[in-house]
């Protein structure tokens, strides 16, 4: 069930999060990201938090990008919590939340995959000579 900040929950988030206060008290010149992306990722991280201020628990990670329509496999967002994640960690605070969001949204990330490796849901693209040998009549 989502969950939303009140007015109060918000205060003592904004008051204890440097992150926040930057992100609130900065020129739109100085954002990287757009004012919509960070107003997409305020209001899932406030979601997928829970209002609780602890942060993402990182079976949820995966589905928080996807919610911000970053698209990773279980094995990228394993990777990717861990480079921002502190060591064992189990929720990833506004911060760092925000710090791993900002990597992936705004510049491409290479990630190591096989050749043929698609995004999940979708299917790897066929060769070309594939293509050729499915359009030709079989006339046995």
């Amino acid at each position: 069930m989502a969950r939303f900040w009140n007015d109060s929950a918000y205060s003592e988030f904004y008051a204890t999060s440097g992150a926040e206060r930057g992100l609130v008290n900065r020129r739109s010149a100085d954002v990287e990201l757009s004012r919509t992306q960070l107003e997409a990722f305020q209001g899932a991280f406030a979601e997928w938090s829970e209002g609780r201020g602890r942060g993402i628990r990182p079976t949820d990670f995966r589905q928080f990008l996807m919610q911000l329509g970053i698209e990773l496999s279980s094995e990228q967002a394993r990777s990717l919590w861990a480079d921002c994640a502190s060591d064992g960690a189990q929720h990833l605070p506004h911060d760092e939340a925000l710090a791993a969001y900002r990597e992936v949204a705004s510049a491409p990330v290479a990630f190591r995959s096989a050749a043929n490796a698609a995004p999940p849901g979708r299917r790897p693209p066929r060769a070309a000579a594939d293509d050729a040998r499915t359009l030709e009549p079989d006339f046995g």
